[in-house]
């Protein structure tokens, strides 16, 4: 929900200054929205994002799948299409940066959790893992 509020917040302020309703609202004024985000948005996922939150907080009020609107899935489909996937690539953590990051935990404070935490980063970044990779090593 953290995230959701202030998407939430540009849906609701962009419906009060345009006098239509936003909960419940309904699949035109949705599609209208998505269409104006996707003439500035510089890639799809922030449709997607949008919808989503429109989604669950119809939801939580109990309203109708508005987002499920044949207009609203047409916008949807439309950026797609023609809007950018977008990047989410992280920048790759470098060997000195993993030492410095084990320097510090062993000068803080020499504690079991300290190690432990400097053994999962290193193994994870000679074990080339992912984050969902270590968080299903156990220890048995």
């Amino acid at each position: 929900m953290k995230g959701y509020g202030p998407l939430w917040q540009r849906f609701v302020q962009w419906c009060k200054e345009r006098e239509l309703p936003f909960l419940p609202s309904t699949g035109t004024v949705i599609a209208l929205y998505l269409l104006a985000i996707a003439q500035t948005g510089k890639s799809h996922s922030s449709i997607k994002c949008n919808s989503a939150v429109i989604a669950a907080f119809h939801e939580f009020s109990g309203s109708s799948k508005v987002t499920e609107h044949p207009l609203v899935c047409a916008v949807r489909n439309y950026a797609r299409r023609v809007l950018p996937a977008g990047e989410n690539r992280k920048e790759p953590i470098t060997w000195e940066k993993v030492e410095q990051a084990n320097q510090w935990l062993a000068s803080t404070a020499q504690s079991l959790r300290n190690l432990s935490l400097a053994t999962a980063i290193s193994l994870v970044f000679c074990g080339f893992f992912r984050y969902d990779d270590l968080a299903h090593i156990r220890v048995v």
